[in-house]
C-alpha cells in the first residue's frame, strides 16, 4: 500500500490482535466519553476504507457481520450510557467486541493501517485510548490532566453552543492547544507516526447504525405491508408519531410536504403509529384521524410497541432518516420548528442530500489481502 507507514510496535500489536492476545481493549480509557460517536464502526461500515484496506469480499462480509452483532443494542443506547456509568460501560463493550474481532479478519499491514486511521479520526480523543497512552508512553498526570481539558471544555461547550457556533469552535481550538502543550516533542512525534499517512476523512458518511426492522406491526394504512430491507435503495423518512398528540399534529405538515415534494423519486415517508393512551391504539379512530388529517403515506400501526422499543425511541414526535443503504443518519427529537428551529428546512436539505448521495459497493482492489 502506498505511502503506509508501519512501526514495529505497529506490527507487534496487529500480531497480537490477530493471535487473540489483544486482552485490553482500545477504548478502556474511554468510559466517559460517548461510544456511539467513536468512529470505529463508522470507518468499518465505509467502502472507501474498504478500499483503502485492500479488503477481500470475505472480509467485507465477516466485518459486517460482526457490526451486525452488536448495530441494535448499541444503537439503543445512545441516548441512556450517560445516565449511568453501567451503560457507557456496557456501550464501550459492544465497541471493543467488534474491535477486537478485527484481529481474526484482517491482515497485518490491513491492522496496522486500520489504527492508523481510526486514530486519526479519533484525534486528540485517541489519546485517552490505551494503546495510544502506552504507545506515548504518557504519564498518570498527563492522562489526567488530558481528561480534564476534555471534561472542562465539554462543559463550557454545552453553555457556549446556546449562544454561538463561533464561540465553541474557538474553545475546542483553546483545547488542542492546552492537549499540545501537555506533550512532550517526542510524544507529539510517536502520535503523528502512531496516525500514519494523513487520510482525507470528509469522504465518509456518518452512518450510525443499520436501522433496526419493522417489526410486530398490527395493520397497515395506505399501503401493504412494507419492511426497511425492501425499502434498501431508497431515503426514508420515519417518523414515530401518536394521532393525538398536538406535538405531532404541528409536524405533520413538514411530513406531507416532503411526501409530494419528493414523489416519483427514491423518497419513502414512513409513519410508525405508537400509542400514548388505550384510545390511541383503535385502529379505526387512527384511520378516521388520519383521513381527516390527509395523511396519505404509509403508516404502520405500532399498537405492541415492538417498533418504539427497539428504536428505543423515547419521544413522540421523533424523526428519523435513513440513508439509501439502510443507515440511520440523522434524527429530530420533539417538534421541528418549535420556536423557531429550522428542523423542516434542515430535514428537507438532508432529504436532498441523502437523495443525491452515491456510494459505490465494496469492491476489492488490487493488491488486496485476505
Amino acid at each position: 500500500m502506498a505511502g503506509l507507514l508501519l512501526l514495529s510496535t505497529d506490527i507487534r500489536a496487529a500480531d497480537d490482535l490477530r493471535n487473540g492476545k489483544h486482552d485490553e481493549p482500545a477504548t478502556a480509557a474511554f468510559p466517559k466519553r460517548d461510544a456511539t460517536s467513536d468512529p470505529l464502526l463508522l470507518l468499518l461500515r465505509a467502502p472507501v476504507i474498504h478500499r483503502e484496506l485492500g479488503l477481500q469480499q470475505g472480509q467485507i462480509e465477516s466485518i459486517e457481520k460482526v457490526i451486525g452483532e452488536v448495530d441494535e443494542p448499541l444503537w439503543r443506547l445512545r441516548d441512556v450510557q450517560f445516565l449511568n456509568a453501567e451503560n457507557s460501560k456496557k456501550a464501550w463493550q459492544l465497541i471493543d467486541q467488534v474491535d477486537l474481532k478485527l484481529g481474526g479478519i484482517l491482515e497485518r499491514d490491513q491492522q496496522a493501517r486500520f489504527r492508523q486511521l481510526l486514530i486519526q479520526a479519533r484525534g486528540f480523543d485517541a489519546l485517552l485510548t490505551t494503546e495510544v497512552i502506552k504507545g506515548l508512553n504518557l504519564s498518570t498526570d498527563q492522562v489526567r490532566q488530558i481528561a480534564g481539558v476534555f471534561e472542562e471544555t465539554r462543559k463550557e461547550t454545552q453553555r457556549l453552543q446556546k449562544e454561538s457556533a463561533g464561540k465553541a469552535e474557538k474553545l475546542l481550538t483553546s483545547q488542542r492547544k492546552k492537549i499540545v502543550a501537555l506533550l512532550t516533542d517526542a510524544q507529539k512525534r510517536q502520535f503523528q507516526n502512531l496516525a500514519g499517512d494523513s487520510y482525507d476523512f470528509g469522504r465518509l458518511p456518518r452512518r450510525f447504525a443499520r436501522a433496526p426492522e419493522i417489526r410486530g406491526v398490527e395493520d397497515w394504512i395506505n399501503s401493504a405491508p412494507l419492511s426497511l430491507a425492501e425499502l434498501r435503495g431508497k431515503v426514508v423518512a420515519l417518523h414515530f408519531f401518536t394521532f393525538s398528540c398536538i406535538n405531532c399534529v404541528h409536524n405533520q405538515p413538514a411530513y406531507k410536504d416532503w411526501y409530494g415534494r419528493f414523489s416519483g423519486q427514491d423518497v419513502v415517508v414512513l409513519g410508525i403509529q405508537t400509542p400514548e393512551g388505550d384510545g390511541d391504539r383503535i385502529v379505526d379512530n387512527i384511520r378516521k384521524a388520519l383521513q381527516q388529517q390527509e395523511i396519505k403515506y404509509p403508516v404502520a400501526i405500532d399498537n405492541r410497541k415492538e417498533n418504539w422499543t427497539t428504536w428505543a425511541n423515547n419521544m413522540w414526535p421523533a424523526v428519523y432518516l435513513i440513508d439509501k443503504q439502510g443507515y440511520v443518519r440523522y434524527w429530530w427529537y420533539g417538534e421541528l420548528n418549535w420556536q423557531g428551529a429550522q428542523g423542516e428546512k434542515l430535514f428537507c436539505k438532508r432529504i436532498s442530500d441523502l437523495l443525491a448521495e452515491t456510494d459505490e459497493p465494496s469492491r476489492r482492489v488490487d493488491g488486496g489481502k485476505g
